[in-house]
């Protein structure tokens, strides 16, 4: 009886071992995701701002009215609509935009890059190409910071990541903090990705590769993918982060989530394994501090320092989240997990209105 609970001494104590240098690994993590320096880049050349629009978001006027007032002088605005008789129609007439329809023929495409396709062979005399999304709220130099870095030639993509800022209630302040998480990768070469939502290019990104663009449902994972095949950098420019306002239910935000996962995981197999891998540790260090502390001691609630210390970070850099951070945090990699898994057993997103089939188009 003394050897087995000798033993059973040695495999708790291996245990909590791993559980300390599990949590300090996930500490450090937050440490070592710090923005690099931003290069002192100056924006230059004739821009295009796309802007593809169906239905009406929250702030589409909002949208129209901030895109308007840049206080960049060389660029040009279009919208791009399925059909003149989309609601938004009436929006982009009073904001006083120019907008047309998109027709160009591809398949296997979203609506969303027909539409931008549709503008890139329309408007081919521009020296930088910008998509917004149509629910964004641009600061007044959101121009000019995201196009600066493609004045340097090893620069392919410029991007950003968006404040989510809520309106209503706790799935609304979940995908606030959700949106965080995006925030904490763009600041690491390692996991930094192009964000459809604001995204600038140089035209001969693109010149050689719009076949593969034109057949892709993610604008942004098929830019991403032909930035790295060129062996052309992302840049993120923080200063450039709008603000998308968001009134989301439980429904409407798992369908947004798993969207955004399965789109991630299309782009990659590693973004599987490696998201399984970091989510599911943090589900299980929670997991294990709550039990640990309930049974045998409430030190080990101290597992969970990395949780507390990213929801007062989280908080410190947004500045319009509520006091249900440190639960979502918790609950954050459970979520995070699930939509993981509901990717691999899922081939089709819902992407406003239409189906997609991400091995095979719509």
């Amino acid at each position: 009886m003394q050897i087995i609970s000798f033993v059973e001494e040695i495999l708790l104590a291996v245990f909590v071992i791993f559980l300390v240098l599990s949590s300090l690994f996930f500490l450090a993590i937050q440490l070592l995701r710090q923005q690099e320096p931003q290069q002192g880049y100056r924006a230059t050349g004739r821009a295009l701002v796309m802007i593809p629009c169906k239905g009406i978001d929250l702030t589409l006027d909002k949208t129209f009215s901030s895109l308007k007032e840049q206080d960049y002088d060389n660029y040009e605005i279009v919208c791009i609509v399925d059909s003149e008789t989309d609601p938004s129609v009436e929006y982009i007439r009073r904001s006083g935009l120019r907008f047309i329809t998109s027709n160009y023929r591809c398949n296997g495409c979203s609506g969303k890059v027909r539409a931008l396709c549709t503008a890139l062979h329309e408007f081919r005399d521009f020296d930088i190409y910008v998509i917004g999304d149509s629910d964004i709220i641009a600061n007044s130099n959101w121009l000019r910071t995201l196009i600066s870095p493609l004045s340097d030639e090893s620069v392919g993509l410029a991007t950003t990541f968006p404040l989510f800022v809520p309106q209503g209630g706790f799935w609304s302040q979940f995908k606030s903090v959700w949106g965080m998480v995006g925030h904490s990768m763009m600041k690491s070469n390692r996991t930094r990705f192009g964000w459809g939502g604001s995204l600038a290019f140089r035209k001969d990104l693109i010149n050689d590769s719009m076949d593969q663009f034109c057949a892709s449902v993610s604008d942004d994972i098929a830019l991403s993918k032909i930035c790295a095949a060129k062996g052309k950098r992302i840049e993120y420019m923080q200063k450039a982060t709008p603000d998308i306002v968001v009134n989301e239910n439980f429904s409407s935000f798992m369908e947004w989530a798993n969207r955004q996962v399965a789109l991630s995981v299309s782009s990659g197999n590693n973004v599987l394994k490696f998201g399984l891998a970091y989510f599911i540790g943090q589900s299980f260090l929670i997991v294990s501090a709550v039990v640990l502390s309930i049974f045998l001691n409430p030190v080990f609630l101290l597992l969970l320092v990395p949780f507390v210390t990213q929801s007062i970070r989280y908080r410190k850099y947004h500045g319009k989240l509520g006091f249900f951070v440190p639960l979502i945090e918790f609950l954050l990699p459970f979520i995070y997990t699930y939509n993981l898994l509901h990717s691999v057993t899922h081939e089709e997103i819902q992407w406003r209105g239409s189906v997609y089939n991400l091995r095979g188009g719509k």
